[in-house]
């Protein structure tokens, strides 16, 4: 675990995954914990997909490349350096046996920076092979919700009017239902959950926060095309989860270069997204 801080916020991150496992403004706890529940991740970085692929695999040349659903960076060991005070670095690369599941060379880094009362995450890919790359990347961050979720409020920066979308399995089913029809926010419900995750593809917002029980998150994503957010039903936390890249289709091709949200990347350039994270007091 490499500890960063900076004034009232302190941040814990753990070198399994380069998944933040806390986030504390003067002493409180902002991240999800509970021993109890179903689901024991924190924070699991997604790479090199977001969500699942149909039948667990793509094709690239002819090739089956079988890939977990969010990809294998969040059950990797990262190599961590804190390079400052405020400031870690976690850095991945490919290793044996990886071309069986993923056929490019590159370098993954997961930069946190504690700064202005905010944590700021930042994804950068680095394609260090002679060929064209596809990927897609994406945070998943748990945050606590004291009390109970009913008590909390997620708001978006503007009004929105846009449909969630809907999966089977893991996979984008072609359905989707509206959801908020001229409005900034809503209060959540557990049957919200129910099956899965509130995936917007269409939010002219690229910040979110949830505000309850004394306390606010807020979450800015600018460049993130997409935003889910996802609990196990009845849990007292919500995944607020910004990606650039979304779940295949159930009717896809197995073609990881066209699948909705993914990155192409030329060879010997470099990518990167950055994310905010500020946690308040109220």
């Amino acid at each position: 675990m490499i500890r960063i801080h900076d004034g009232r916020l302190a941040a814990g991150i753990d070198e399994n995954g380069a998944e933040l496992k806390s986030l504390r403004l003067d002493g409180v706890e902002f991240m999800r914990s509970d021993p109890a529940d179903p689901w024991q991740e924190t924070a699991p970085v997604l790479f090199p997909i977001c969500g699942g692929l149909k039948d667990d695999y793509f094709l690239y040349r002819g090739k089956k490349y079988p890939l977990p659903k969010h990809g294998f960076a969040k059950k990797r060991v990262f190599r961590g350096e804190k390079t400052a005070e405020n400031e870690a670095v976690f850095t991945l690369l490919p290793g044996e046996g990886d071309r069986e599941i993923y056929p490019w060379d590159w370098r993954f880094e997961v930069i946190f920076r504690l700064s202005d009362k905010s944590l700021a995450a930042t994804y950068a890919v680095e394609n260090t092979g002679k060929e064209t790359m596809f990927f897609s990347l994406g945070a998943h961050e748990g945050y606590a919700l004291p009390g109970g979720m009913e008590k909390y409020r997620v708001e978006f920066e503007k009004e929105e009017t846009c449909p969630v979308y809907s999966v089977t399995g893991s996979l984008l089913d072609g359905g989707k239902k509206p959801f908020l029809r001229g409005e900034k926010g809503f209060v959540l419900r557990p049957d919200m959950f129910r099956p899965d995750a509130l995936i917007f593809k269409d939010l002219i917002s690229r910040r979110v926060s949830i505000t309850g029980e004394n306390r606010r998150i807020t979450v800015d994503y600018p460049g993130f095309p997409f935003l889910l957010l996802w609990q196990v039903p009845g849990s007292r936390y919500l995944c607020v989860e910004p990606w650039h890249g979304m779940p295949d289709a159930a009717d896809g091709d197995h073609d990881l270069a066209s699948r909705e949200g993914i990155v192409s990347l030329p060879a010997g350039e470099r990518f990167s997204l950055t994310h905010t994270v500020t946690p308040e007091l109220l």
